[in-house]
C-alpha cells in the first residue's frame, strides 16, 4: 500500500487527461506491465487493465487516473472508489490491485496516513471510511454493497491500492530516464537484465540444512491401549517429544513414563538405540520408523530451543518457530550471545516489537534425515500478542526483505541459529555442518570488474577483493 510523491516542475500547459492516461500507460509498459484492456474497449471501470506476468502472475492491475488536483472528501472520487471496492471484493479468485495517478493529492499528509504504511493510522483510515460511506452522490444500492462488505474488507482493499502523485512532466521525465535505459546498454534497466558472458569459476553455495548424524540417548515407547490421542496431546506442549503411532507413545525422554503415566501401560515399555531400531525386525514399516524419528528429531530440537536456550514456540502459519521475547520495554533492543534478536519500536501509534526468529524443519532425503534452519520475522504488540493479517502485512512491508536484506545477512542470521541450538556441550543430537555445494559465479553487472574478471589469472585477487 505505497504511496509515491513523483511530482516534477511546471506543468505543461497543453496537457489534457487524454494525454495524461497515455502517460501512463506508456510508462508502465516501459516497466514490464502488459496492457490487457481500456475503458474504450467496454465503457466502464477502470480506465486500464494491466497485468505483470513476471512478478504478479495473473492478477488483474486496475490503474484509474485523474488529471486533477483531488482530495479524499472529492465526492467524484469517493464514487468512483467505492466502485473500485466493490469489484475488489467481488473477485472470488486473486483480487486485484488498484493502481492510483493523480496529478496532485490536497493534504498530502493525510492520505499518507490512509494509504502509507509507515504512517498509517486505522482512526483516520476508519473515519475516512465514514465519509465514504456517507458521500450524497453514492447511490444507495453501491452505498449498501459497502455498508454491507466491512470496514475489515475496506482495510484490505486499501493495502492493495497504490497511489501515486505524479504531473504531466513528472511522467515525461520518468519516461525520457526508461528510454535512455533502453537505448544506453550502459544505463538503466536494460543494463541490469542483459545477458552476460558465464564465468567457469566455481564459488561455494552455503545451503541452510544440516544432516542430523546421530542421537545420542534413547527412544522409549509404551502402549497406550484405548486412550484418545486428543487426551495425551492435550496434556503436553507441541513442541515436547512425543509421537503418537497406532496403539503406541514414543518419546526421547523416560520423564514421560511419569507425566503421562494415567494414558500408558508402564509394564510396557521399551528402550531402543534409534540406529539399531531402525534396521531390526519390527512391527512397523522401515519409512514410517524413519518418520517417528523424524518428528521427535524436529521436536527435541524445538523442546532444546526452549527448556535449555531461553527460547519461546510459537506455531505461525503451520511453521514450528522458536523465537525471543523481548522482556524488559525500557531498553529498545535484546541482545542474546551478541546477536539484536528482538527491538522495540515504540515511537509510532501502535508500538510494536520486531523478532529475529528462526523456522525449524527436519526432511527426509535418500532415507536420510536433514534439519532446515529458515530465518524468519515475527511482529509482536505492547500486551506481547503475535500481530497477523492486515496488520502485519504493512509490517512486512516497511521492512522488506528486499529493502533490507541481503544474501549476507540472511546467512549471518540462519548461521546464529544453528550454531546458537547445535550446542555441542548439552545436545544429544548430532548435527553436521552446514551443508554447502560448488555453483557458477553470477557474472559481475560492473562491465568493469567483468573485464577484470575475464583474464583468469586474476580471478583469485577478485576472491581477495570479495572478503
Amino acid at each position: 500500500m505505497p504511496i509515491n510523491n513523483w511530482l516534477g516542475g511546471a506543468e505543461a500547459s497543453h496537457a489534457t487527461s487524454k494525454h495524461y492516461l497515455d502517460k501512463v500507460s506508456e510508462l508502465l509498459q516501459l516497466d514490464g506491465f502488459i496492457l490487457i484492456q481500456t475503458s474504450s474497449d467496454v465503457g466502464r471501470l477502470p480506465d486500464l487493465i494491466f497485468r505483470k506476468p513476471d512478478t504478479e502472475g495473473n492478477t488483474d492491475i486496475y490503474v484509474e487516473t485523474k488529471f486533477d488536483d483531488v482530495s479524499l472528501s472529492d465526492k467524484t472520487f469517493l464514487s468512483e472508489l467505492a466502485k473500485y471496492f466493490i469489484l475488489y471484493t467481488a473477485k472470488k479468485t486473486e483480487p486485484p490491485d488498484i493502481y492510483l495517478y493523480f496529478r496532485k493529492l490536497k493534504n498530502y499528509s493525510k492520505w499518507k496516513k490512509i494509504f502509507d504504511a509507515n504512517r498509517y493510522d486505522e482512526a483516520t483510515c476508519k473515519a475516512f471510511f465514514g465519509t465514504l460511506l456517507k458521500n450524497k452522490e453514492l447511490d444507495e444500492q453501491t452505498r449498501k454493497k459497502v455498508k454491507e462488505k466491512g470496514f475489515d474488507n475496506f482495510e484490505r482493499f486499501v493495502a492493495d491500492t497504490y497511489v501515486n502523485q505524479i504531473n504531466y512532466d513528472g511522467l515525461l521525465m520518468k519516461i525520457n530516464e526508461r528510454n535512455k535505459g533502453k537505448k544506453n546498454p550502459c544505463y538503466g534497466y536494460q543494463y541490469y537484465i542483459r545477458e552476460l558472458p558465464p564465468i567457469k569459476q566455481k564459488q561455494q553455495i552455503i545451503g541452510n540444512f544440516a544432516e542430523i548424524t546421530k542421537y545420542s540417548g534413547s527412544i522409549y515407547s509404551w502402549e497406550i491401549g484405548h486412550a484418545r490421542y486428543s487426551d495425551i496431546y492435550a496434556r503436553i506442549q507441541r513442541y515436547e517429544p512425543v509421537v503418537l503411532k497406532g496403539k503406541f507413545l514414543y518419546s526421547l525422554d523416560p520423564a514421560y513414563e511419569t507425566k503421562l503415566r494415567e494414558f500408558i501401560n508402564k509394564k510396557t515399555r521399551e528402550v531402543f538405540n534409534p540406529e539399531d531400531w531402525l534396521v531390526e525386525v519390527y512391527s512397523l514399516e522401515g519409512s514410517n520408523k524413519l518418520s517417528i524419528l523424524q518428528t521427535l528429531y524436529k521436536k527435541y530440537i524445538l523442546n532444546f530451543g526452549v527448556a535449555k536456550k531461553g527460547c519461546n514456540y510459537i506455531r505461525y502459519r503451520s511453521s514450528d518457530i522458536l523465537f525471543f521475547s523481548h522482556a524488559d520495554y525500557s531498553q529498545e533492543r535484546t541482545k542474546v550471545d551478541g546477536k539484536q534478536v528482538t527491538r522495540l519500536f515504540k515511537d509510532t501509534t501502535s508500538p510494536f516489537v520486531k523478532h529475529e526468529a528462526i523456522e525449524i524443519e527436519v526432511k527426509i532425503y535418500n532415507q536420510r534425515l536433514f534439519i532446515f534452519f529458515s530465518p524468519v520475522v515475527l511482529f509482536t504488540d505492547n500486551n506481547r500478542r503475535l500481530i497477523t493479517g492486515i496488520n502485519v502485512k504493512r509490517l512486512h512491508e516497511i521492512f522488506s526483505p528486499n529493502k533490507y536484506d541481503t544474501n549476507s545477512t540472511i546467512l549471518g542470521d540462519m548461521s546464529w541459529w544453528f550454531n546458537y541450538l547445535n550446542d555441542k556441550k548439552k545436545s544429544l543430537l548430532e548435527i553436521s555442518d552446514l551443508l554447502s555445494f560448488l555453483g557458477n559465479l553470477k557474472p559481475p553487472k560492473d562491465s568493469k570488474m567483468r573485464n577484470f574478471l575475464a583474464n583468469y589469472e586474476r580471478i583469485e585477487k577478485y576472491f581477495d577483493l570479495q572478503n
